[in-house]
């Protein structure tokens, strides 16, 4: 995982939700190394950087078609391509609720 995408909003209440198909672990991962120079993840990206200061706080929910709804796959792929130009390449994401 050279580059893990997300796409990081601001909660009215200051807090942070990203969106992103990469997993729990590997986000666990990025987050135990921290990407330094002899990381073998390279440097983090920003947003997971920014999610590192409130990992401690840091909420997981799975989202599918299975819970988010019949149409989610369809939509998902949809809104995820309008904001990162790629298609989601998964039926599921994954919502990390966080305070930096």
């Amino acid at each position: 995982m050279d580059s893990p995408e997300a796409i990081v909003v601001t909660a009215t209440d200051g807090s942070y939700l990203m969106f992103s198909p990469v997993r729990p672990a590997q986000i666990k991962k990025l987050l135990g190394g921290q990407g330094g120079k002899n990381s073998k993840t390279g440097p983090l990206p920003s947003m997971i950087r920014l999610m590192s200061r409130g990992k401690g706080n840091l909420q997981t929910h799975e989202l599918s078609a299975l819970n988010a709804g019949i149409f989610f796959d369809v939509e998902a792929d949809r809104v995820w391509r309008m904001f990162t130009n790629r298609p989601l390449n998964t039926n599921q994401l994954w919502l990390y609720d966080f305070q930096a």
